[in-house]
This record gives C-alpha cells, structure tokens and sequence, in this order.
C-alpha cells in the first residue's frame, strides 16, 4: 500500500480513511482508534493531512478535537500525533459550519469537560 493509495479521498470526493477512522467509524476502543491513526498516518503524505472533507470543510484533526465520542486524553493522543505532522496553514485552516480551526474545537471541547466535572462534583 503507498501513501497515495491511504491518502486516496471516498467516492464522493470527501473522506480520506483517516477521517472515516476518526468521524465516522465509531471505533469504541481508544488504542483501537489510536492504532489505526498511527497506522495510516505513517502511509500518508504531510499534504494527504491537510486535506479537508467536501461538506463540513474538516481535516482529520478537526473531527478529532470536535468529536464528543473522543476521550480528552485520547483526543490528546491524537493531536500529538497530526499536530507535528502538519503545516501552520494545515493548522490554520477553517471549516465551513462554524469558522473554526482544529484548535478551537479542542477548546471548546475542554470548556465543555471542565463544565461536566463540575456538575458532577457539585452532584
């Protein structure tokens, strides 16, 4: 398998396999998840990272920090492995629902788990 053949988007133009192993799969084990990132980011072109889907806009580490399915330290996990992977343009890019870069999403999502365990602990 070559890094084209791994980079290769869907038939609708859309996806990469690494942004249907991260969105889309579901993949309830986190090493599973994990694993199969590595893998195909070993395959793939620094380009190939960068790509963004063709309806939402996304990269891969996009729908890796916007995903609430995602653990924190999980989602952790995988930014350390795209982030160094990437360019700052690759990083800075937008997407179309809401405007924001991958790091937005991840903070939003902190936000939104330092309000959970805080309800929790106030339960």
């Amino acid at each position: 398998m070559t890094p084209e053949d791994v980079g290769l988007q869907d038939a609708t133009g859309r996806n990469t396999a690494l942004h249907w192993a991260i969105a889309f799969v579901g993949i309830k084990e986190d090493s599973t998840l994990l694993a199969l990132a590595e893998l195909l980011v070993q395959k793939m072109s620094p380009e190939q990272l960068g790509v963004q889907d063709a309806t939402h806009r996304r990269t891969a580490l996009h729908w890796a920090m916007s995903s609430s399915a995602i653990k924190d330290d999980t989602r952790l996990k995988l930014g350390n492995l795209l982030v160094p992977l990437m360019t700052e343009e690759q990083l800075g890019l937008q997407d179309a629902t809401h405007g924001r870069t991958a790091l937005h999403w991840a903070a939003s999502n902190k936000q939104k788990a330092g309000k959970q365990s805080q309800i929790d602990t106030e339960m």
